[in-house]
């Protein structure tokens, strides 16, 4: 689907939300559903949104959330054993 930039920039203010706020939400989404499943590294993770390298989203998950996504997912596996 394309979507002109001026188009979609009017389309979300009216949906009172820019851009970068739907792509923080689904960086911090990603790593809540792949290492629970168990299937994805964090290197694979990183990539699926288009980020280059996975530090730069370790650094995002860290700063978003005071945690990494390797003690998030540790931390998911520990509380699935309960």
């Amino acid at each position: 689907m394309f979507l002109y930039t001026r188009t979609s920039q009017r389309k979300l203010k009216r949906m009172n939300t820019r851009f970068k706020k739907i792509e923080h939400e689904l960086l911090l989404k990603l790593p809540r559903t792949y290492p629970e499943e168990r299937k994805k590294s964090i290197n694979e993770i990183s990539y699926l949104p288009g980020l280059s390298e996975s530090s730069a989203f370790i650094r995002f998950f860290n700063t978003s959330t005071a945690q990494t996504p390797k003690k998030h997912k540790n931390n998911i596996t520990a509380l699935n054993m309960k």
